[in-house]
């Protein structure tokens, strides 16, 4: 994508992840995984980034990677730390031993159910843990978790056509409205539109504009209340 810096470091393999849809819900398998990355792995430049967004997928990340960020706005996506497979790569729950650690030191917090296999006692621990706790509900919209209070969003309707990277994109699009604003309630509202509409095509194509999600929200100032 134009604008984009990468950093890489090689490994022989690149994680890969099979993911299969039913009514019942996700089935997930990992096909390849690549190696592990440290804090030495992330080049200087990047530790005074406006925000940082650590996305661990298959326990490739230290869990010291949420520290030496001084200054960002430091969001976690943890699937990666909450994911175990088996021989066959089957991917189920896994229990997150540095989770009351890690959840100290960052500014937001972005996860779902699924995550942590729709364990509410789980989840209760976390959205306590965290400054700012946002629990992504696909259809259901959002409950957003600040000093201890939940607050629902409603979501966007849509037509699923390919669910695949919805998360990532509300991720994306919550902390840069949130960067902003310092509103969490209208930055999940924003990210509920913008996660919305990319499901409803599939690959990079389907992720939304700025244009596009302020345009929809303009059209429903209620969508705000």
């Amino acid at each position: 994508l134009p604008g984009i810096d990468i950093h890489t470091r090689p490994s022989p393999h690149t994680t890969t992840f099979q993911n299969i849809y039913t009514d019942a819900g996700r089935t997930q398998y990992l096909r390849a995984h690549a190696e592990r990355l440290s804090r030495a792995d992330v080049p200087a430049a990047w530790r005074s980034a406006r925000i940082v967004h650590l996305g661990p997928i298959a326990q490739e990340l230290d869990p010291d990677m949420a520290s030496g960020f001084e200054g960002s706005l430091l969001a976690l996506t943890p699937q990666g730390w909450l994911r175990q497979w088996d021989a066959a790569g089957r991917v189920r729950p896994k229990k997150w031993a540095e989770a009351l650690d890690v959840l100290q030191t960052i500014d937001v917090l972005i996860f779902s159910p699924e995550d942590v296999g729709h364990d509410w006692e789980i989840i209760h621990a976390y959205t306590r843990a965290a400054r700012l706790a946002v629990l992504t509900l696909e259809r259901h919209g959002t409950l957003v978790f600040e000093r201890d209070e939940g607050r629902w969003l409603a979501p966007r309707e849509a037509r699923v056509l390919d669910p695949t990277g919805a998360g990532d994109v509300f991720a994306a699009s919550f902390l840069a409205t949130y960067l902003e604003s310092g509103n969490p309630l209208l930055s999940a509202r924003f990210a509920n539109a913008a996660a919305s509409f990319s499901i409803e095509k599939g690959g990079i194509g389907s992720i939304p504009t700025r244009a596009m999600v302020d345009e929809w929200m303009d059209a429903r100032p209620r969508f705000h209340e």
